[in-house]
């Protein structure tokens, strides 16, 4: 039986990851494969997504080994506003994680950075689910 497209797609990028033997290249692969990475939680395949749960686990416990790494917080945000994803079936867990993310990053943004985030954060917000807003919220009141 052969594997799944999606599932050896989602491995190189594990991969690609993996092989970032610093903290900037770590990130520069974050700000290629993170919200594509994440979109793919929309799949109906149970394998994908367990595949990109197992690639999110071991983003984050990198993440959290360096103080230095920034998160991709614009590309994640666009993400999130963007049309075609809210329209999108299974894209409330895609939201979720971005926000995950999202939430994860602010705590490493400067003043300034993160007061620029408040308008994107703040745009829309009753255009969606009620635990995206509560996400939402949460994130805003951290940033405050």
């Amino acid at each position: 039986m052969s594997k799944n497209p999606e599932v050896a797609l989602i491995e190189k990028v594990e991969l690609r990851l993996a092989l970032a033997n610093t903290d900037e290249k770590f990130e520069s692969s974050l700000k290629i494969y993170l919200t594509p990475l994440l979109l793919k939680l929309a799949s109906p395949l149970q394998d994908v997504k367990k595949q990109v749960l197992n690639a999110i686990n071991y983003i984050i416990t990198r993440f959290n080994s360096s103080k230095n790494l920034k998160l991709p917080i614009d590309s994640l945000l666009n993400q999130l506003k963007d049309e075609k994803l809210n329209s999108m079936e299974n894209s409330i867990n895609v939201q979720l994680y971005t926000l995950v993310f999202v939430s994860k990053g602010i705590s490493r943004l400067n003043t300034e950075e993160s007061i620029d985030l408040l308008p994107k954060l703040i745009n829309n917000f009753s255009n969606y689910n009620k635990k995206i807003q509560a996400r939402l919220f949460n994130i805003i009141l951290k940033l405050l």
